[in-house]
């Protein structure tokens, strides 16, 4: 079986950037706009840079900088959205789930067309282009398809947790073989990218799920306040049909 060259970092670090700032953009920035730009270039060229030099570093301190990079995207969405430390974990976890299957998807694709051309050449760079570029353009559609709830949605611990344990899982299980020193190969690109996208799949659903629950909740609390409006008219009606008894008994 022929061993296949791993997702170039600098790969990586862009699925990473496109992720994070595609669930960033579900909130409002905490800065005025230039500022916002200016911090997200500075961020995403120094998660670049970081992964791009821990590209060959001994397997041991591999997970170490892939929690680094992990850290990087928490920080950025929590300190540039208005996002509190939870709601930024959950974000961040499906933004590095998706970051994964899209490096994935890629690079398998690459591998299958064209195994022994690097990831600068042109041909690659436009399928990387054209890969990236349906990958984030759909999510990014599935995002915004239908208007969200008008209230913040409400992220709950459980909900975080859930998204980071589903986090975690897919990304050990998909790099297991990987981690284990093994040389990469097709059969383990498969196994990542469906790993990735089932981990895609699961949290996408999760979050409609609680799209669901806050519109609901948003639902009933329009229902309470038309009911005690309908209340405080009856209210009313009844109040005028008591005075105009007492000082209009001929007009009752």
């Amino acid at each position: 079986m022929s061993v296949l060259p791993d997702v170039p970092r600098l790969y990586t670090a862009l699925a990473e950037i496109l992720a994070a700032l595609l669930y960033a953009q579900a909130r409002p920035p905490r800065t005025a706009k230039p500022v916002y730009g200016g911090i997200t270039a500075v961020w995403a060229i120094l998660l670049a840079v970081f992964l791009h030099l821990t590209g060959h570093v001994p397997l041991a301190w591999w997970v170490p900088c892939m929690v680094t990079a992990i850290a990087a995207m928490y920080l950025y969405l929590w300190a540039t959205r208005e996002m509190n430390l939870r709601e930024a974990g959950y974000s961040c976890a499906r933004a590095f789930v998706l970051a994964e299957l899209a490096a994935s998807v890629e690079w398998q694709l690459h591998c299958v067309l064209w195994p022994q051309r690097g990831g600068a050449e042109p041909l690659s760079l436009l399928l990387l282009a054209v890969v990236y570029g349906g990958i984030f353009t759909a999510m990014l559609f599935v995002e915004n398809r239908r208007p969200g709830p008008a209230g913040k949605l409400k992220i709950t611990p459980a909900g975080t947790f859930v998204a980071v344990v589903m986090a975690l899982t897919a990304f050990a299980v998909s790099n297991l073989s990987f981690a284990n020193g093994s040389e990469a190969n097709m059969n383990m690109f498969y196994i990542r990218t469906l790993v990735d996208l089932a981990g895609v799949l699961i949290l996408t659903v999760q979050h409609e799920q609680l799209r669901e629950a806050a519109l609901h909740s948003e639902l009933a609390e329009l229902d309470g306040v038309l009911h005690r409006q309908y209340e405080q008219y009856k209210q009313s009606k009844e109040n005028i049909r008591l005075i105009n008894r007492r000082y209009h008994p001929r007009c009752v």
